[in-house]
């Protein structure tokens, strides 16, 4: 599994610099299990939805914030890598890879907290928007949305997190 570029580009790492090795790679990860949270969300992963979560994330390099564009560069790099080792280790059963990745996601509120607060917030909203284009691309997109719940990690009138 591969996370990161040997080169990162630097506005990347202005903005990871308070991290430690372990959160720098949970932070990469993050796109993966927003993408596996949405699909599972509906019973199922679909081959639409690891196709449309792959070109949304490669189209992001460019497309995304800029704040986020040189982000999303580094995670496009190995994002099908780590997409393909994250699906092989599912468990086949639902709820149970439900719940690990919520969980993986709900690891993610400290580090974001140590982050720059705006670019905290720029991917809060991208990793929500990716987890919705991957819901609205299954081919049950209506009852993807009515089931769909996004596992909140901060309140951005207030910085803090979710409880």
């Amino acid at each position: 599994m591969m996370l990161f570029a040997q080169r990162k580009p630097n506005s990347v790492m202005k903005h990871l610099d308070r991290l430690n090795a372990k959160e720098k790679r949970q932070l990469m990860m993050a796109p993966v299990w927003f993408v596996l949270y949405a699909a599972l969300k509906d019973g199922k992963i679909e081959d639409g939805e690891i196709r449309e979560a792959v070109e949304i994330v490669h189209t992001r390099r460019f497309s995304a914030v800029d704040l986020l564009q040189d982000y999303y560069k580094n995670v496009d790099l190995f994002f099908e890598e780590n997409l393909s080792y994250e699906l092989q280790h599912l468990s086949g059963e639902i709820e149970v890879d439900i719940n690990n990745i919520k969980a993986k996601i709900h690891e993610l509120r400290p580090i974001i907290r140590k982050i720059d607060r705006r670019f905290g917030y720029a991917l809060i909203d991208s990793f929500n928007s990716l987890a919705k284009f991957v819901v609205m691309s299954s081919k049950s997109p209506l009852d993807g949305l009515r089931f769909f719940v996004f596992p909140d990690i901060l309140e951005k009138e207030t910085g803090k997190a979710i409880e």
